[in-house]
């Protein structure tokens, strides 16, 4: 995920040089100076900040591994440390990569295909702010995945720095934040579409199911993944509605 992300923000920098001559009036999304280069800036920012402490953070030790009790877990959540599978760690993976090119089929559209410039920035950034925010929360914050309770689990695993990152879900918020965002873009073009009821269920569906691959994986608890939808959500549907023309 970290090498998706630097490409993320190449892309960015070299496409924003060219935001003045991409924007036009009649756009339905719409690019805009000074803004776009706050809000990019902004992001590129958190995310070299996020990433800095994901990578430093501290691994938990054996001993603290051994000495976490299930008890200490609430009851809505407890369920989740009995879960370890590499085929559903796997199956959410393919689910995260799939998940990121899902608004390229907005360009199937002749109308949205026309703003392909402002539309494909304005998800780029959307795609780093998520990025950045999961990174950063994930350093701050010290919560052992669901697995590392589970003594199916090898020490190898749950000796990770990244074993002590459980909140929130990186793959469900990024799913989400994609699903979100072609789901709110189609609607700014088609806002009387017959299909939109259709597309919310299908944008809903694939975050979930993400989340849920997930849960078995034994790498989140409900309440990581919960975390992730309402982030992934409000961000896909925002950065497309503050860029509505």
């Amino acid at each position: 995920m970290r090498n998706y992300f630097s490409r993320v923000v190449v892309i960015l920098f070299s496409q924003l040089i060219f935001v003045g001559n991409i924007s036009s009036a009649q756009e339905r999304i719409k690019l805009s100076e000074p803004n776009d280069y706050i809000i990019s800036g902004a992001s590129i920012s958190l995310f070299f900040g996020g990433n800095y402490f994901y990578r430093n953070k501290t691994p938990l030790t054996e001993t603290e591994i051994n000495s976490l009790s299930i008890s200490n877990i609430n009851s809505f959540d407890r369920r989740a440390t009995a879960n370890y599978s590499h085929s559903a760690e796997k199956a959410s993976d393919v689910m995260l990569v799939s998940s990121i090119a899902l608004p390229a089929i907005l360009l199937a559209d002749k109308e949205i295909r026309k703003d392909f410039g402002s539309v494909s920035i304005v998800y780029i950034q959307t795609a780093l702010l998520a990025g950045a925010e999961i990174q950063f929360v994930k350093g701050l914050i010290d919560r052992a995945r669901p697995f590392v309770y589970n003594p199916s689990a090898p020490m190898s695993e749950k000796r990770k720095a990244d074993a002590n990152a459980s909140f929130f879900s990186g793959h469900t918020a990024m799913t989400a934040s994609a699903a979100a965002f072609t789901a709110t873009v189609y609607s700014i073009y088609y806002p009387d579409s017959k299909a939109l009821p259709y597309l919310y269920i299908s944008a809903a569906a694939i975050p979930i199911t993400t989340g849920y691959l997930r849960y078995k994986a034994g790498k989140h608890f409900p309440t990581d993944i919960a975390a992730g939808l309402i982030v992934g959500i409000a961000n896909g549907f925002l950065m497309a509605s503050l860029h509505r023309n």
